[in-house]
């Protein structure tokens, strides 16, 4: 025994010294005479998991923990693997259990907090860190968790708030920038946030966050040269920032490959690029390539990001066709004596739509009315209805919200946006909202819906050419799948308009910027608001500088064959 404490020892001093190669070295020499011990298998445990083996280090703190399930440490590391492991809901049980024994540590309420936010359990979260917090004011990490759980719910002023504390607490936070920056943003705060990002790059310059929100920040300010500026400040001090990469490809037109093209593809020749990063840079170049006109070199860059993305995110056609039409029969049988009638044009305003139908313009376009306010992608519907499904023994089948479920919702979802926009109606944009259109009749009968589209071509076109960082759209990775959706996608749109007539309206942008202004007359009509001619003045969601050289007709008669190829007959294989 007294061999195995020195080596226990000697293990120990090289771990705190962080020469973690040979503090395993010990450990597992430990583990080769005794492969219960309880400390070597968690110590090692804590070795994998600094050197970013996760899967190894859940692996021996599970062995820990099988020697000591009373060591609130253990179950509380075993936790920290297993969201680094990936595996939130196997986490949660862990830190709940340290908990149990240990009530009061904090890094355990904070790790608990991101396992929540991870399964999408975000006001949860919100509660797990404020218990940190309680406990451990003065923790800089914990408030800025707070304010990712806060914004994930939409409670965009509330996270303002826990990333200026944790700025106050620690101001050399740069990785707080980005979050704080944003809450400006979806607070319509946009020059704010572009002083509060150029602030922390003249303070920090050589942390390419700062550039980056400062990038993102004059972009949605209709500002692309500074954007591109910002974003090259980031590329300047971190070569390779990827996602600086990727947002100065969407800016930049490309005439020919010049030097930041060839900048992309010499990182895309690194063997250690980590998945997700290739992926980026694939559509980088694909967007690169498609400006100059050279579709088979940027269709095999989308291709194979795509691949990357489904490969991370695998995606199920067919569960989703069952989703939607379960979705359709149910609400098709619903008794018209439950639906509540139809109210007058006064609460809020979902754009329903897929990404690149244009929500994003038609949201800026309509938030110069004074009565309206930009709420951008709000998160809160969906989180809410998310909640009262799990919690209301709905089961798998389709999300019709009982009378109390109802107020519920309503009641969430109307304190959050008068929170963030006291005594105007809000313009909800989240793209998957069209899902839960059902849901929005019969909850808040006095809102209206604006469903964009666009022809399927150039729908198919545009989403099979953007990179989606966040879940939610992956049936866009992959041709044939994506047809499926958008004919899915327009099916349900036709079946929520006749089963709800007046509260959808169908919006082409480009045919309404096309037609003196009629068609967003009416609109306005639709909504209840009196027409203002400030609300068509074209707005650029995402601007370039400049526009690339015009090869619509090559692009479609291209694309048009890789979606004929693409396409599934109906009794094809899946």
């Amino acid at each position: 025994m007294s061999k195995i404490d020195d080596l226990m020892r000697q293990g120990l001093q090289l771990h705190q010294a962080g020469r973690l190669g040979e503090a395993e070295a010990i450990y597992a020499r430990v583990l080769d005479k005794q492969p219960g011990h309880g400390a070597a298998n968690h110590l090692s445990g804590l070795v994998l998991l600094q050197r970013g083996d996760a899967a190894g280090a859940v692996v021996r703190l599970q062995r820990a923990v099988h020697v000591r399930g009373n060591d609130p440490e253990y179950l509380g590391n075993l936790g920290a693997a297993l969201n680094s492991a990936g595996r939130p809901a196997e986490a949660l049980a862990a830190f709940d259990k340290a908990l149990k024994l240990d009530p009061r540590n904090p890094g355990v309420l904070n790790n608990r907090g991101m396992s929540l936010k991870a399964l999408g359990r975000h006001r949860e979260a919100a509660d797990s860190y404020c218990a940190a917090i309680a406990i451990a004011p003065t923790q800089a990490g914990f408030y800025r968790n707070l304010g990712n759980a806060l914004g994930a719910e939409g409670e965009w002023h509330a996270a303002e708030a826990a990333y200026r504390k944790a700025l106050e607490l620690r101001p050399n936070f740069p990785n707080v920038v980005t979050g704080l920056c944003l809450a400006l943003e979806a607070t319509d705060r946009r020059e704010e946030a572009v002083s509060t990002a150029s602030g922390f790059v003249a303070r920090f310059p050589l942390e390419p966050e700062c550039h980056r929100a400062l990038g993102h920040a004059h972009w949605l300010s209709g500002n692309p040269e500074a954007a591109a500026a910002a974003y090259r400040g980031a590329i300047a001090v971190a070569p390779a920032d990827v996602e600086s990469h990727r947002m100065l490809g969407l800016i930049v037109p490309r005439d020919a490959a010049d030097d930041e093209v060839a900048a992309v593809e010499q990182l895309l020749e690194r063997p250690d690029l980590k998945d997700d990063h290739r992926a980026q840079l694939e559509f980088t170049l694909g967007q690169a390539y498609d400006d100059m006109g050279d579709f088979p070199r940027s269709f095999g860059h989308f291709s194979r990001g795509n691949a990357l993305v489904r490969k991370a995110r695998p995606f199920d056609i067919d569960a989703a066709t069952a989703e939607i039409e379960a979705l359709k029969e149910a609400y098709a049988q619903l008794p018209e004596s439950e639906i509540p009638p139809l109210a007058e044009p006064t609460g809020p305003i979902f754009i329903v739509g897929l990404p690149r139908s244009g929500k994003s313009t038609l949201e800026g376009m309509l938030a110069r009315h004074p009565a309206l306010f930009p709420a951008g992608e709000l998160p809160t519907l969906g989180n809410v209805a998310a909640e009262l499904r799990n919690g209301g023994g709905h089961g798998a089948g389709a999300f019709i919200p009982s009378a109390d479920e109802r107020l519920e919702l309503a009641r969430r979802y109307l304190d959050t946006t008068q929170r963030l926009a006291p005594g105007l109606r809000v313009l909800d944009t989240m793209p998957n909202n069209f899902l839960l259109i059902g849901a929005i009749r019969l909850a808040l009968p006095g809102a209206r819906i604006l469903a964009c589209h666009r022809p399927p071509h150039a729908q198919a076109v545009a989403l099979f050419q953007k990179y989606f960082a966040q879940s939610g759209n992956e049936y866009t990775s992959d041709l044939a799948d994506l047809q499926v959706f958008l004919g899915l996608y327009s099916g349900l749109m036709s079946f929520w308009d006749k089963r709800f007539p007046g509260f959808v309206r169908s919006v082409d942008l480009a045919a309404a910027l096309g037609d003196g202004h009629a068609e967003l007359r009416e609109i306005c009509a639709f909504l209840g608001v009196p027409w203002r001619e400030a609300c068509a003045v074209h707005y650029p969601s995402e601007p370039r500088l400049g526009a690339p050289k015009d090869h619509r007709t090559e692009r479609d008669l291209f694309y048009n064959s890789a979606l004929a190829r693409a396409s599934r007959s109906p009794d094809g294989p899946h």
